[in-house]
């Protein structure tokens, strides 16, 4: 009986701790091209530099249905070829340890992994996947302003044109050095400004964008002309 546990014990270990380090490389590999995705999205605009890790962490979770299995296959697999190669298992079958014996420790081993794979799809992962979704909302909710960033180019909602803003203050919704070209019915116009922020009115809930010391440039008119005109304060509707 005492043999029959440090037999046990030992294909324990070697499953696991090649386990973990097969889940180690495929975490690592699947970690960098999340990330690299995400800081794709920030640099566009659709996410907040803020929250990546936080995404990153929820996909990791999500994920973990799909890299937990295929961890511990290849795991089983390293093992048993190394067991093999070492001829540990002929060792093994010298003395007297059967095949079926050495099924029954993994079967065990995989029924318990089975039991906590289930327990991370039925509630862990949708857990992550609805936190995800909440963090997505949120910052579609936001709006235009809030998603800016300093020294990038931002597409207005609906494509109703692009904004550039050099400085952007994310704690007072300031900007500084804006660059704005506008579409609205058809009619073209593009604004350079000094500074800006949002307003909001408190009656109708309307979002506008408050351009301060700047010049707006309209045009062409049906004469090929361009209308330029100079500003102190200057709202867009978002």
């Amino acid at each position: 009986m005492a043999h029959t546990h440090i037999l046990n014990r030992y294909l324990y270990k070697e499953i696991l701790g090649t386990f973990l380090g097969v889940l180690l490389v495929l975490l690592l590999i699947f970690i960098s091209g999340q990330l690299v995705g995400l800081l794709g999205k920030v640099a566009s605009g659709n996410i907040q530099l803020a929250v990546v890790f936080k995404s990153l962490g929820l996909n990791t979770i999500s994920n973990l249905v799909f890299v937990l299995p295929l961890s511990f296959y290849i795991s089983i697999l390293l093992a048993f070829s190394r067991l093999y190669k070492d001829n540990e298992m002929v060792v093994m079958t010298a003395c007297g340890v059967s095949t079926g014996r050495i099924v029954t420790v993994v079967l065990k081993l995989s029924v318990v992994f089975a039991i906590g794979v289930g327990w991370l799809s039925l509630y862990l992962a949708p857990w992550a996947e609805s936190q995800t979704t909440v963090l997505t909302k949120q910052f579609q909710q936001k709006g235009d302003i809030e998603s800016l960033a300093s020294g990038r180019f931002r597409e207005l909602t609906k494509g109703e044109g692009v904004v550039y803003v050099q400085e952007f203050n994310q704690d007072e919704l300031k900007l500084s050095k804006v660059f704005m070209q506008h579409r609205l019915k058809e009619k073209n116009s593009i604004v350079s400004a000094d500074s800006g922020y949002r307003l909001i009115k408190k009656e109708t809930g309307d979002r506008f964008l408050v351009l301060e010391n700047g010049l707006r440039y309209e045009g062409p008119t049906q004469n090929n002309q361009t209308a330029i005109l100079k500003f102190e304060l200057h709202g867009v509707r978002l």
